[in-house]
C-alpha cells in the first residue's frame, strides 16, 4: 500500500529543505489540474516533446502557483489516452522541485511558481502519476491508492475556486500567439488579433442525465480569429454572452488588431455545454477580460501632437514633445527580415540562432549583430501615459545587451557560449521575462535606446 500523499505546499516545505543533490528524496503529490500546456519536441534537442500539468489545491497561497513537468513522447501520448482534463485530480509519486527558477523569481519579486520534475533518483516500477477520473481505463495501482475523501475535498475545491467564473487559473497570465493555445487548455492569455469572421449563432444545447433531458437555448458569437503577427495561425473565439459583438464586428469590418485580455481557453463541447460538439479548443473571453485597440506608429504619434499645448506654451519647461518614454515589457518575438523568430529556422538550433543574428560588416573585417525588429508585449509605459509600442528597431549594441552583452565575434567562435546566448534568448522568449525598456518616441522606426536585464539568480 502507498503513502499518504503530500499537498503541494507539504511538497514544498519539504523538497526545499533538501539543499544538496545528495538530499534529493522524492515525494508523493496529489493537486487538481487547472490547466494543460503541451509544446512539441525540439528539433536541437535529443529530448522528447512536453507536458505542463498546472495543479491548484488549498494549500497554496495567494501569488503562487505549481506545475509538474512531464517530459517525452509516452507522457503526451498518456495525456491524450486519458483525456486529461483541468478538474481532474492527479496523484504523482517521486517528484522533485526544481529550485532554479524559484530563487530567480524571489530576487526579483515576483509571483513565485513552483515546478516539480520527476527525480532521477525515481527508479520504482510503474506508473509516475494517476488520474482519478472516469476517463482513465487502467485500474488504481497499490503504490497510487488514495483516501476517498482527499479526491472529492480536492473536486470541490477546484469546483468552488476554479470553475463557475472564479478564480483565474493558476498560469500566469501572459501575451501568447495563438499557437501556444491551439492544444492547451485552461490557460488565462492575453491575446493580438485579427478578426476574419463573425456572426451570431442560436444555439441549441440538449443535456441528458439518466431519463431525463434538459433543452436551452441562447445567441453565441462566433468569430474566427488571426494571430496579429502569424496571419495563417487561426482560432475560433466564442463570446458566450456578446459582450463583445460590436468591437468583433469592427475589427472584421475595419481589420483592425484587437487585444483581448484575459482570454481563457476551452473546449468547445465544455464552453457550450454539449457533448456532441467537437472537441476543439476555442479561445472564451473571461468576466475580466477587456478589449482595446492596439496602438500604431502613426497613433502614437498623432496622439503626441494632439496632446501638445499652442506654439508658445511649447517653449514653456514640461510641454516639450516627448523624446523617449519607460516601460516594463516582455519581448515576445524577434523580426530578421521580414520573418519572425519563432516562426523561422532560428530556434532549430544554437548554430542556426546565431547564423540569424550575425551578419559579417560592410568591409568584410569583423562580425556584427544584426540590427532587428522587436516584438514587445503591449505595456503602459512607467515615465508617459502614452503606451508601449509593439513593434521596435533595436541596433547591434541593443541585441548584444539581449545576448548577455557577448561580443558577436567572441559568440560565433565559441560553441559553449552560443548555447548559453542560445538558452538565455529562448528563456526570454518562453517565459516572457519583463525588461525595462528606454524607447526613442521622436524618430521613425521607434528605436531602443536602452535594456535593462534582470540580474541573474
Amino acid at each position: 500500500m502507498s503513502s499518504s500523499p503530500c499537498t503541494i505546499r507539504e511538497a514544498i516545505d519539504v523538497l526545499s529543505l533538501q539543499k544538496l543533490p545528495s538530499d534529493d528524496r522524492p515525494v508523493d503529490l496529489l493537486g487538481a489540474v487547472a490547466s494543460i500546456v503541451k509544446s512539441p519536441p525540439l528539433q536541437y534537442a535529443k529530448s522528447s516533446s512536453k507536458v505542463e500539468l498546472w495543479i491548484t489545491d488549498h494549500s497554496l497561497s495567494s501569488g503562487e502557483t505549481a506545475c509538474v513537468v512531464l517530459w517525452g513522447s509516452a507522457e503526451l501520448s498518456r495525456v491524450e489516452i486519458t483525456r486529461l482534463e483541468p478538474g481532474d485530480v492527479v496523484r504523482f509519486n517521486g517528484v522533485s522541485l526544481q529550485k532554479s527558477l524559484q530563487q530567480r523569481q524571489q530576487q526579483q519579486g515576483e509571483n513565485i511558481t513552483y515546478y516539480f520534475t520527476y527525480s532521477h533518483k525515481n527508479e520504482e516500477p510503474g506508473m509516475k502519476w494517476y488520474a482519478f477520473n472516469d476517463r482513465e481505463t487502467s485500474r488504481i495501482p497499490d503504490s497510487m491508492q488514495t483516501p476517498a475523501q482527499r479526491i472529492q475535498d480536492l473536486k470541490e475545491h477546484y469546483t468552488r475556486e476554479m470553475g463557475n467564473g472564479g478564480r483565474l487559473s493558476p498560469l500566469p497570465c501572459r501575451f501568447r500567439h495563438l499557437n501556444e493555445l491551439q492544444v492547451s487548455t485552461g490557460l488565462m492569455s492575453n491575446i493580438s488579433i485579427r478578426v476574419k469572421q463573425h456572426e451570431l449563432q442560436q444555439f441549441t444545447a440538449v443535456k441528458t442525465r439518466r431519463l431525463t433531458s434538459s433543452v436551452t437555448k441562447s445567441v453565441v458569437g462566433f468569430a474566427t480569429v488571426a494571430d496579429s503577427a502569424k496571419p495563417d495561425l487561426t482560432m475560433t473565439l466564442v463570446d458566450t454572452d456578446n459582450r463583445f459583438a460590436n468591437d468583433l464586428r469592427e475589427a472584421r469590418d475595419t481589420n483592425k488588431v484587437l487585444m483581448i485580455n484575459n482570454v481563457f481557453t476551452r473546449k468547445q463541447s465544455e464552453v457550450l455545454g454539449d457533448n456532441s460538439v467537437v472537441g476543439e479548443v476555442v479561445l472564451v473571453p473571461s468576466k475580466n477580460s477587456i478589449v482595446n485597440w492596439e496602438w500604431k506608429t502613426d497613433d502614437l504619434q498623432q496622439q503626441q501632437h494632439h496632446s501638445m499645448p499652442s506654439t508658445l506654451e511649447t517653449e514653456s519647461p514640461g510641454y516639450k514633445l516627448q523624446k523617449s518614454i519607460t516601460s516594463l515589457a516582455c519581448l515576445v518575438d524577434i523580426e530578421i527580415s521580414g520573418k519572425l523568430l519563432n516562426a523561422s529556422k532560428c530556434l532549430e538550433s544554437p548554430t542556426c540562432f546565431v547564423q540569424g543574428m550575425i551578419i559579417t560588416s560592410e568591409d568584410q573585417q569583423e562580425e556584427i549583430y544584426r540590427p532587428v525588429t522587436l516584438h514587445l508585449e503591449s505595456s503602459t509605459s512607467s515615465s508617459s501615459t502614452i503606451p508601449c509600442p509593439r513593434e521596435v528597431l533595436a541596433s547591434p549594441a541593443i541585441i548584444q545587451t539581449l545576448c548577455g552583452g557577448i561580443d558577436a565575434k567572441e559568440l560565433t567562435h565559441d560553441e559553449l557560449l552560443q548555447k548559453s546566448v542560445f538558452d538565455l534568448v529562448q528563456a526570454m522568449l518562453r517565459d516572457q521575462v519583463k525588461l525595462k525598456w528606454t524607447i526613442r518616441m521622436d524618430c521613425q522606426p521607434f528605436a531602443v535606446e536602452h535594456v535593462v536585464l534582470p540580474s541573474g539568480g
